[in-house]
């Protein structure tokens, strides 16, 4: 349990950490991109109100008379061309190229100076293509492009941005490495801090195993003490309502302390390397084949649907316990001339073992405390079925120790079935 624990914390912590990088990873890359994008419209809509050519920054100094740094003014509201800041180097690491066009679509003038990895027939294709869409701006492979009206026609003008682009991508793909790394290295760290945040759960559920394993050796000494007076006492006074009802819930009690201690020590039963091959349909079927008798004495239905030669590995002992809970749970509820049914089969990799019988329930919800220790539904109370709400627990403790699951589901209104998974 203290292990589950620990590695369901790990595994949130871990999942959380997951997210969180991931959101913070997407948010960096799409402002990233934003940005980057803005900056080459702005780029465009400059080279288009200059006709395709960049135009002279003679702007050594800030407006205020301070140093600049050949970038243009840092101001914005000082720059005519927004918060675009180029320098004279600028036009030569920038690889673009502009196509004219009159009114009537015909391609009248290139500028190919700028750019040397496509040639004029190339570029003339672009700017069709680019035509035919109708779009004001857009991308062409590698080239984003800015359409605009001049008085002789259409300007297009497309900018190379492969290299923006491989550079964003490349910045992305460098903080995956880095979030990536920052996880495992958070995954050690937590896991050596989840075995300090699991101690004081550890320690207090060790000592809860210990308290119900002393209380029930306790109590099994005056519960034999009790139940043998109750013996003595029938056989020199006679039987009576009060001795019977004292051997009842004698018998009550050594049922609940047999089954607090299997509870407490169900942690301690046979490991998975322990566990052995058997069959599994004989030890179902032969389990099962006790209960038959005693529904049929109290006028319920009991049948078997047990698939043949279905093998299993892990404790018989537990499994054959767990079968006699689903039985017996199913016998005790289950109103006269209503019908049981136990089936086993498999289902691909999945062996699966369901407890089907016809019932009473009055409130549909109690079903997801079935497996509570102690609860005992309205309808179990008011009809006074024996038991003490432990059952099921122990099957559900059963089937997580050989890695499997229970539930619980109400078939119809009438009718409930407990299914467990390995």
């Amino acid at each position: 349990m203290i292990r589950k624990l620990q590695k369901r914390f790990i595994v949130t912590v871990m999942l959380a950490l997951a997210l969180v990088f991931a959101i913070l990873i997407c948010a960096i890359f799409g402002v990233t991109r934003y940005r980057t994008a803005a900056r080459e419209r702005e780029m465009l809509e400059m080279l288009s109100e200059n006709e395709g050519a960049f135009p002279k920054f003679e702007l050594p100094n800030e407006p205020d008379g301070g140093p600049g740094d050949g970038f243009g003014p840092k101001n914005p509201q000082d720059n005519k061309f927004g918060r675009l800041r180029v320098n004279a180097e600028t036009r030569y690491i920038t690889r673009y190229f502009t196509v004219s066009m009159n009114e009537n679509g015909e391609i009248i003038s290139t500028r190919m100076d700028n750019i040397a990895a496509i040639g004029e027939e190339d570029a003339r294709l672009y700017a069709k293509e680019a035509a035919e869409r109708g779009k004001e701006s857009g991308t062409a492979g590698n080239y984003r492009y800015l359409c605009v009206e001049k008085d002789y026609g259409t300007l297009y003008v497309f900018m190379d941005v492969s290299e923006n682009r491989s550079g964003d991508f490349r910045f992305f793909a460098t903080s995956l490495v880095i979030a990536a790394i920052s996880w495992g290295v958070l995954f050690v760290l937590i896991a050596l801090i989840s075995k300090r945040v699991a101690r004081p759960f550890a320690e207090s559920y060790e000592k809860q195993r210990q308290f119900i394993t002393d209380a029930s050796h306790e109590l099994k000494t005056p519960i034999a003490i009790i139940s043998a007076n109750a013996d003595i006492l029938s056989m020199t006074d006679g039987e009576s309502d009060w001795i019977d009802g004292i051997k009842k819930q004698t018998q009550k009690m050594t049922h609940m302390v047999k089954n607090l201690t299997s509870l407490a020590k169900m942690d301690e039963m046979q490991k998975a390397g322990e566990w052995v091959n058997f069959n599994l349909s004989e030890a179902v079927e032969d389990t099962a084949n006790a209960f038959e008798p005693l529904a049929e004495a109290q006028g319920k239905h009991f049948s078997m649907k047990i698939e043949d030669g279905l093998s299993f590995r892990g404790d018989e002992s537990l499994i054959r316990q767990l079968v006699s809970i689903l039985c017996d749970n199913a016998v005790k509820y289950t109103p006269e001339d209503g019908e049981i049914l136990l089936a086993l089969s498999k289902k691909g990799k999945k062996t699966v073992l369901s407890a089907e019988n016809d019932c009473s329930i009055e409130d549909p919800s109690e079903i997801s405390h079935y497996f509570e220790r102690f609860y005992r539904s309205a309808t179990a109370r008011s009809e006074k079925a024996e038991g003490s709400g432990i059952g099921l627990s122990i099957a559900q403790s059963i089937a997580e120790l050989h890695k499997g699951k229970i539930s619980a589901k109400l078939l119809t209104e009438n009718r409930i079935v407990f299914t467990a998974v390995f």
